[in-house]
């Protein structure tokens, strides 16, 4: 044979050799690669869980709040409404502490002509 076949078998040899082992890398790459896929699959459906658990925990809650809300105080014939109940609550709650607070004259905040104070002074919340 000639040398110049030689050398052509030796470079196609080679190239071969080559390709093969960049196969083998990327096959090794992707079962890398699917394994990390199936692993975030497993994570995504337990957070999926989490989450369904959590908004049904949410929901329980809600009932709860309701209930009891409506056994301290009567909603009228609107339903169950947490959040209106609480507010009418907070706002029964600040009217007393705040007419206690002007018949002992402590209330010394500055109000603009809507009734709001113009400042926040440290120490006037609502909460006692």
């Amino acid at each position: 044979m000639e040398v110049s076949i030689l050398r052509t078998l030796t470079s196609l040899n080679a190239r071969a050799t080559q390709a093969e082992r960049a196969a083998s890398r990327y096959e090794k790459k992707l079962a890398r690669v699917r394994h990390s896929l199936v692993e975030q699959e497993i994570d995504l459906k337990e957070s999926v869980r989490v989450a369904e658990l959590l908004y049904g925990v949410h929901q329980k809650l809600g009932l709860v709040t309701d209930y009891l809300l409506k056994r301290q105080e009567p909603l009228d014939d609107q339903g169950c409404n947490s959040f209106e109940a609480m507010f009418n609550i907070i706002i029964k709650q600040a009217e007393s502490h705040g007419g206690a607070a002007e018949m002992e004259g402590g209330n010394d905040d500055k109000r603009d002509k809507a009734g709001h104070p113009d400042k926040v002074v440290p120490g006037n919340s609502l909460a006692s």
